[in-house]
């Protein structure tokens, strides 16, 4: 049986933001989110950063990745990705504007407040849009 890929916005804030920079294929993420569950390997995440690292502000999506593996241990999951970047960015205004169909557009935004990381699912749909309007 073949199973439907998942599509997820992991959002890096500044916590792990030197030890696990964007672009460095590794995210940890803390198991208390339900969505943090359910990511397996093949899924796809837009990977935003709110943290500054090499000048990426405000949830700027600077890149995907391809879940590779993921691992519990110490509270949290630390999920691996095969990386591939944006350039230029995607915007976090074009990210934000494309969440308001699932209104999921307040979880992109508040979340950095709360959690240095955190990781939530949406559509298939949402992520395509948020895709095809890389330039």
């Amino acid at each position: 049986m073949i199973r439907k890929l998942k599509y997820f916005i992991a959002n890096f804030g500044e916590k792990d933001s030197s030890t696990h920079p964007v672009d460095g294929g590794c995210y940890p993420v803390p198991t208390k989110y339900s969505d943090t569950k359910m990511i397996s390997e093949g899924d796809v995440m837009l990977l935003c950063c709110w943290a500054g690292h090499k000048n990426l502000y405000k949830g700027d999506a600077w890149g995907l990745g391809k879940v590779t593996d993921k691992k519990e241990r110490g509270g949290g999951y630390y999920i691996y990705y095969e990386w591939m970047q944006f350039i230029p960015a995607i915007s976090n205004d074009t990210i934000y504007n494309y969440l308001k169909a699932e209104k999921k557009e307040g979880r992109f935004i508040t979340g950095a407040a709360y959690e240095p990381n955190w990781l939530f699912n949406i559509k298939s749909s949402s992520f395509l849009c948020i895709l095809s309007s890389w330039k």
